[in-house]
């Protein structure tokens, strides 16, 4: 049975293989009585219909890509070549080192003997040494040793966790209509799932107590401020502020590069957990919430009824952030996105946009 404490949620453990076993007999039970198959992973959300699409390309097998390159959907990854697939040399048509390597969560299969065959073959080499190689992976090397007519599926329209969340296409290169479906493989963890599923848009919000108070902030947009360093200061002192004012923190949206007029790039927004490791930051500081909750309050941020903090050095500021003007607001927001980026007097401040440092004078 499966472990009473989980862990079928963890990719290649014992009781991740467990449950695969059962839905590798139910899926060959359906391909061997005829029937084509979509199946999706649970960690993925449709966004539209994708049986016409993939029913109308001329293959017995559609897997989504499980590449990091969106664009070559070439996997080259030293420890999945040479020790996981025994591949060392391995390379593509054009002499690339790297395997087009596929994804086991996503795929349309054709109800043919052929393809029951196939996924038989692939769960019987999994299982002589589940220590060492998937089942994917399996799959994936009888796929290159296969006459059968099989293709990665688009990764603009079928995008996985990597390619989504880590390394998005191009603006050019995306899909005019959105994709099909997103997969939330490549991250690990279920709270980590779960918060860039809610980010992204593709996971209910959980309702915003009317009653909670927030504080929100922005991290700096020029020079050192926009740095990692830069922005991992400004969480610190926003989670320090939080902590004395006895609020809820907003998550902000970080940024992965400067632009050339050295504020931030084009497309450089990431979530928390790009930068960071959610998982741990939510198990040590659980009074947080998703960058996403601002959609919630921003009729309060829109009106009255936010405070906007001043420019003051770090021990004027928490003074002020006690008071009972700005205790009464239900969310307070430190910095403006539109501000300039400049220091206070002691150099640890929120200044003129955003919080520059951690406030080394509040010990």
């Amino acid at each position: 049975g499966l472990s009473a404490a989980g862990g079928s949620d963890v990719f290649a453990s014992r009781d991740f293989f467990t449950l695969n076993a059962a839905r590798y007999r139910v899926l060959v039970s359906l391909l061997r009585g005829g029937i084509d198959v979509f199946a999706v992973d649970l960690d993925v959300v449709l966004l539209r219909d994708p049986l016409p699409l993939v029913g109308s390309m001329p293959f017995e097998l559609l897997l989504q890509s499980d590449a990091r390159n969106f664009s070559s959907m070439i996997e080259s990854s030293p420890y999945l070549l040479r020790d996981r697939l025994g591949l060392a040399q391995n390379t593509d048509s054009e002499g690339t080192p790297g395997i087009t390597y596929v994804n086991g969560g996503v795929f349309f299969a054709r109800g043919t003997a052929a393809i029951a065959r196939l996924f038989e073959d692939a769960w019987a080499l999994a299982s002589l040494d589940l220590g060492k190689r998937n089942e994917q992976d399996c799959l994936n090397l009888l796929l290159h040793r296969s006459a059968i007519r099989w293709s990665p599926l688009p990764p603009a329209l079928f995008p996985n966790g990597f390619v989504y969340f880590r390394r998005p296409p191009p603006p050019h290169l995306e899909a005019r209509e959105g994709p099909v479906l997103v997969h939330c493989n490549w991250i690990s963890g279920l709270a980590a799932k779960r918060y860039l599923l809610t980010e992204a848009g593709l996971w209910g919000i959980p309702a915003t107590p009317a009653s909670g108070r927030y504080l929100t902030y922005d991290v700096g947009e020029r020079g050192d401020a926009l740095s990692l360093g830069g922005q991992l200061r400004a969480l610190l002192a926003a989670m320090e502020f939080a902590r004395h004012t006895n609020r809820t923190l907003v998550l902000p949206r970080f940024f992965i590069r400067s632009g050339p007029e050295g504020g931030p790039a084009r497309g450089s927004e990431r979530s928390f957990a790009y930068l960071f490791d959610y998982a741990v930051f939510a198990a040590r500081y659980p009074r947080h919430r998703e960058h996403v909750v601002l959609k919630q309050l921003r009729p309060l941020r829109d009106g009255n009824s936010t405070a906007r903090a001043p420019p003051l050095a770090t021990s004027s500021l928490l003074a002020w952030l006690t008071t009972s003007t700005s205790q009464a607001e239900p969310v307070l927001h430190l910095g403006t996105s539109n501000g300039p980026w400049t220091r206070g007097a002691s150099g640890s401040v929120l200044a003129g946009g955003a919080i520059s440092a951690f406030p080394s004078d509040t010990e």
